[in-house]
């Protein structure tokens, strides 16, 4: 398949000519102040991790929203691995290289000069990267320790169907 930068074409998080890119920009347009957020799946092997969260860098920043996401998730999971940030100065191990940097939506958000080439100087905390294990990708204990710790973290900016945020419309579950 043709690379990019060493991006595939078809990974839309990673390559900014694609439709994902384009609704993403129109809804930064829209909803300006809304927060963003990237969830993605890893392996997380035998390491310690259940999550990787960033702000799209990896810059060392206490204030950064990605660590009280983090802290949050850490008081829903459940067994021995736990969830790490990228901006913390606390955290470090393997689980930096999944900070989101090369994400082309984080880096529009967080005001990288040129999107598809250059990582974001800083976060601007209107998005927030989450790399998540099977552990939480599943339907076990720990499974909803993420739409939990997003409602405890990430403040309603939408009306919507979200967990303590206003409805306009009755939810409707899927079959």
């Amino acid at each position: 398949m043709w690379r990019h930068q060493g991006l595939r074409i078809s990974d839309a998080a990673h390559y900014g000519n694609t439709f994902f890119t384009a609704a993403h920009r129109a809804l930064r347009a829209t909803y300006p102040d809304a927060i963003a957020a990237s969830i993605h799946g890893m392996d997380a092997g035998d390491g310690p991790e259940a999550a990787v969260v960033s702000d799209g860098t990896s810059t060392l920043r206490p204030e950064a929203l990605s660590n009280r996401l983090r802290d949050a998730l850490n008081t829903h999971l459940v067994g021995t691995k736990k969830a790490f940030s990228c901006n913390s100065v606390e955290d470090s191990g393997k689980h930096r290289t999944l900070c989101g940097t090369s994400n082309v939506q984080g880096r529009i958000d967080n005001g990288a000069a040129d999107a598809c080439f250059t990582e974001a100087a800083a976060g601007s905390d209107r998005f927030v990267h989450l790399e998540q294990s099977a552990t939480l990708r599943g339907t076990g204990a720990s499974s909803k320790a993420v739409i939990q710790a997003l409602a405890d973290t990430v403040p309603c900016t939408l009306t919507g169907s979200g967990l303590g945020c206003q409805a306009v419309v009755a939810a409707q579950d899927c079959p």
